[in-house]
């Protein structure tokens, strides 16, 4: 569940907190998220930010299908704290059906996951470059994935930046997890969790 109690700006600074209460009686975490109302296509996606230093708990930097009834995404960051020190970026799109199924997702970039310093000590730079033909990631100015952007539809995008509870820990068998309400969660949720936005900025392609 997400709540607007859980977004704030301090000292200049979006704070995303994931808190582990205000959610329901059966998932009673509760997750904070933002979304940009304009529309965003081709161009270059840069986020500044720093992950929650506690367990339990995704961040994620996207940019999603604003189109409503399109289900598709660049994800440019997620980061599951249990593992403070490597993150995952995947393209990704649904085939269109009348029943969405698992089976009907399509990668582009599927699920890469790199090294990187504690996410949770300093401040990172993650980008998206997005063309017609192509989509780049970067970390920290480097790149260090690519895409071919051709196959997949491509509609306006809404930014949208996400603290919430790990629901994938469940992949690795270092995970301690347990399930609650068909979610997959760390048996030991810590909070309060705060992933801190320094700055969010597009840049459109001429």
């Amino acid at each position: 569940m997400c709540r607007k109690q859980n977004v704030a700006l301090r000292g200049g600074q979006l704070v995303l907190t994931g808190q582990n209460k205000g959610g329901t009686a059966y998932l009673p975490y509760s997750n904070a998220e933002v979304s940009s109302r304009r529309q965003f296509l081709y161009g270059y996606y840069e986020a500044s930010l720093k992950v929650p230093e506690v367990r339990g708990w995704q961040t994620s930097f996207h940019a999603v299908d604003a189109e409503e009834g399109v289900r598709g995404q660049l994800e440019i960051l997620s980061n599951d704290s249990l593992w403070p020190d490597r993150y995952r970026s995947q393209v990704s799109w649904y085939v269109p059906s009348k029943a969405m199924r698992p089976s009907s997702v399509v990668y582009a970039m599927d699920k890469q996951v790199w090294e990187a310093p504690v996410l949770s000590r300093e401040y990172h730079v993650w980008g998206c470059e997005f063309t017609p033909e192509e989509v780049r990631i970067y970390f920290d100015g480097r790149l260090v994935g690519f895409a071919d952007a051709r196959p997949f539809p491509h509609f306006d995008r809404r930014i949208r930046l996400q603290v919430g509870v790990s629901s994938f820990l469940g992949s690795s068998p270092e995970a301690a997890v347990a399930e609650v309400a068909g979610h997959l969660v760390h048996k030991e949720v810590e909070g309060p969790a705060e992933a801190c936005f320094d700055y969010v900025r597009f840049f459109a392609r001429k």
